[in-house]
């Protein structure tokens, strides 16, 4: 009898040890799938995002701009002799961007002078929540010579910038005098 009692409570105790172990693994994976988000939950989506260059067109990449612009013709008037004049061209190729993103604004002047001019061409970009950035470029033009014929500049739009209505001004100076200005707006989405 103690024999048959032995035999009894060893052979119970690796049952009762392998359900304890079942009962365990399954209390560790249903904790598991509770501390697991789930796919469509906002803390994926917290995940810092990494810009590549197929995010700026400016620098090679694809870009995510839409629709065509056209030329925006500077103000001018008729040159007089002596009197400092020129012309300024500038142009989005789109209308629209997503940030992150970027914007090329093409740009040419002319000097309409009958003289040498020493030139400031400055691209102005302002925006709504402040956005503000210049891009002034300084040279001499001869009487009747262009610069630039479509050069870009770019303009860079990250997440963090406000979506809104952004606007693109081009401006030529001699000495401070304005001299030429375009204006146009991109809309950043």
């Amino acid at each position: 009898m103690i024999v048959a009692a032995s035999v009894a409570a060893f052979s119970a105790a690796p049952r009762a040890r392998s359900q304890d172990v079942a009962e365990a693994a399954r209390k560790a994976k249903a904790k598991k799938q509770q501390q697991q988000p789930d796919v469509g939950s906002s803390s994926t989506s917290a995940k810092p995002k990494t810009y590549t260059n197929e995010d700026f067109p400016d620098s090679g990449g694809g870009g995510t701009a839409t629709a065509a612009g056209q030329d925006v013709v500077g103000s001018s008037e008729k040159p007089a002799p002596g009197k400092d004049t020129a012309v300024v061209i500038l142009s989005l190729p789109n209308s629209t961007v997503k940030r992150p993103g970027g914007a090329l604004a093409f740009w040419s002047v002319k000097n309409s002078s009958d003289h040498w001019l020493d030139l400031t061409i400055n691209l102005i970009v302002n925006g709504p929540c402040g956005f503000h950035t210049e891009h002034p470029l300084h040279f001499r033009l001869s009487n009747g010579g262009g610069f630039g014929n479509k050069k870009s500049m770019g303009v860079s739009f990250y997440q963090d910038n406000c979506p809104g209505e952004y606007t693109f001004e081009l401006r030529a100076e001699s000495f401070h005098q304005l001299l030429s200005t375009a204006t146009t707006t991109l809309k950043v989405l």
